[in-house]
């Protein structure tokens, strides 16, 4: 905030070649206040700009990685749970699948009456298999097979701090080229 206060992200010092602006810092950052204070103006106030402008630079692009690291986490913990999640899912199905080996031989079965389908299958298979076969149906899963859900799980974690750092950073498209 302080370095946003006195407009340090707006200083353009793109005058001084780059290898001096990197010079003056170092210089501003090896300094203490009493030995800078003593510096005559016209050496000192460069050196506090470009300290200042350079600082600036540092704690954006601290706050970018952090940002950064915070978005890579959130989405390796939900590649992670993936296969974890995918691997219950695929348990339940496995038992779904069986209960419906047994169930097609009974519905392939041109011998057995459409009237007694009903009949046979809850006698052979039984009545609370079937319906706890039913209770456990699962949603279809999306084409990313539920990465984005897991994702979300830590979107009120980023959501509380997304805002001011997207605010923070000034974004900038590259020039459009013609082709």
């Amino acid at each position: 905030m302080l370095l946003r206060g006195l407009d340090a992200h707006a200083l353009d010092l793109s005058a001084l070649p780059a290898e001096r602006r990197r010079h003056l810092a170092q210089i501003g950052r090896r300094l203490t206040a009493q030995a800078l204070e003593r510096r005559e103006a016209n050496r000192r106030h460069p050196i506090l700009l470009t300290l200042l402008a350079q600082s600036a630079v540092d704690v954006l692009d601290s706050v970018v990685q952090l940002f950064d690291q915070t978005l890579s986490g959130s989405e390796s913990r939900a590649r992670i749970k993936l296969p974890d999640e995918l691997a219950e899912r695929d348990k339940l199905s496995e038992d779904r699948l069986t209960l419906l080996d047994e169930i097609l031989p009974v519905l392939a079965d041109a011998g057995v009456p459409d009237e007694a389908v009903g009949t046979l299958l809850r006698g052979k298979i039984g009545m609370s298999r079937l319906t706890a076969a039913n209770a456990g149906a699962t949603v279809r899963l999306p084409r990313d097979h539920g990465h984005l859900r897991l994702l979300g799980g830590s979107y009120n974690y980023i959501r509380r701090f997304a805002p001011t750092v997207l605010k923070a950073v000034r974004f900038k498209a590259a020039p459009r080229h013609s082709r």
